[in-house]
């Protein structure tokens, strides 16, 4: 019991402390209710650009806002920048793949694998996001966005089935939606990158 009541009283810190935690794990959770995750299977576009994301980036946040502590666990893990992106990058492109969007959708194996893979990959990430090398993080994030683009404008244009379980109509929209998206992404990685382009260049300086 006072186990679980010192859990308990930590967890309520951390919420406290962190609203963005409490922000990404309430609508982390929202995902796994029944009809809001049949609904997220539901639509390729739905799936492609809300799911999969969502799973990534809101652990990413709860992550990040929990490498703080002192913890040994995470003061160990937050040393592996880079390993934590390449195995964020590679999850993010296996669940890309047609045959595995095919396989979270109905089989049910997979269907678990997908957020525990991806959940735990950002939250890996988040923890070791700031040893990762700020020249490998650009690349990644510019192979990332090119890979996105050409995806985008592969969907809208291809007239055969590339996802079993979707449709042609679904397969386009979701083309179409990714090349909407794609601007918006863009623009946030321009910022991010001369941020923190700025950020070096004075800490040169200063040097």
């Amino acid at each position: 019991m006072k186990l679980q009541s010192g859990f308990n009283n930590f967890f309520a810190m951390i919420m406290i402390k962190n609203p963005w935690v409490t922000f990404s794990l309430f609508f982390l959770l929202a995902t796994f209710i029944p009809n809001v995750h049949k609904l997220l299977n539901s639509e390729m576009y739905l799936k492609m650009l809300v799911q999969i994301p969502a799973y990534s980036i809101l652990s990413f946040i709860i992550g990040l806002k929990l490498r703080s502590l002192n913890n040994k666990v995470i003061l160990q893990i937050s040393k592996h920048g880079s390993s934590a992106l390449i195995f964020l990058f590679g999850s993010q492109t296996f669940w890309m793949i047609p045959r595995s969007l095919d396989l979270s959708v109905y089989n049910e194996a997979f269907a678990i694998l997908l957020p525990l893979n991806l959940i735990g990959a950002g939250f890996l990430f988040g923890i070791a996001f700031k040893s990762a090398p700020f020249v490998l993080k650009t690349a990644f994030s510019i192979y990332g966005l090119a890979m996105f683009l050409a995806m985008g404008i592969i969907y809208i244009n291809f007239n055969s089935l590339i996802c079993a379980v979707f449709s042609i109509e679904m397969q386009h929209l979701a083309g179409k939606y990714i090349l909407y998206v794609f601007p918006f992404v863009f623009v946030l990685f321009l910022y991010r990158l001369f941020y923190n382009m700025s950020k070096l260049t004075e800490e040169i300086i200063i040097q």
